[in-house]
């Protein structure tokens, strides 16, 4: 009896440490380009579910979201992990989860300080802030907002005057804020 558990404690260790490492290798077997198809092909197939007027559902998008957290997960390293975490923002903030819209876009701007849609990034997150998530944070607002204009200088001059002013006037939530500009176009 001992002689059997001496040889079947070796077998079994054998086997768990076996199965962990078909899967990291089947894991490990999935090309970039395998995974870029597939977000192509399923972004093809809601193109046509569009086309014919259909609906695309939060699940699909969540399908989508997926398929690119693949691409992240399985290549951090590539050119197409930031372009993923870029689309997965924009799904969750087309789905009005704001939450994990900015959460993601935050994961972008810390990993992948030289994306070249920074600016874009930051943008999005100054007016998530600004706008979508509640309770508002004038903080946060500020934070993005002086950081998308400390990085870009040479940014249209009236998009510049926009952010200033809206951090002018940062203390007065989005509505109000838009209320007083219209108040001040109609004195002039």
């Amino acid at each position: 009896m001992k002689n059997t558990f001496y040889f079947l404690v070796p077998v079994l260790v054998l086997l768990a440490v076996g199965c962990g490492q078909n899967s990291e290798e089947v894991k490990a077997e999935v090309s970039l380009q395998e995974l870029k198809d597939r977000v192509n092909n399923y972004q093809d197939s809601l193109e046509v579910i569009q086309k014919n007027n259909g609906t695309i559902s939060s699940l699909n998008k969540i399908e989508l979201v997926n398929r690119y957290l693949d691409i992240y997960h399985n290549y951090p390293k590539s050119d197409e992990a930031p372009v993923a975490l870029d689309r997965i923002h924009m799904l969750y903030s087309g789905m009005g989860a704001y939450v994990k819209s900015v959460e993601y876009a935050d994961t972008l701007l810390e990993l992948y300080p030289d994306y070249k849609g920074r600016a874009l990034i930051l943008e999005s997150q100054g007016s998530s802030y600004d706008i979508f998530i509640q309770p508002r944070d004038t903080a946060k607002v500020r934070f993005y907002y002086n950081i998308l204009l400390e990085e870009n200088p040479d940014m249209d001059s009236e998009k510049r005057d926009g952010i200033v002013n809206r951090l002018k006037f940062n203390h007065l939530d989005f509505d109000s804020y838009i209320n007083m500009k219209v108040e001040e176009m109609a004195k002039k």
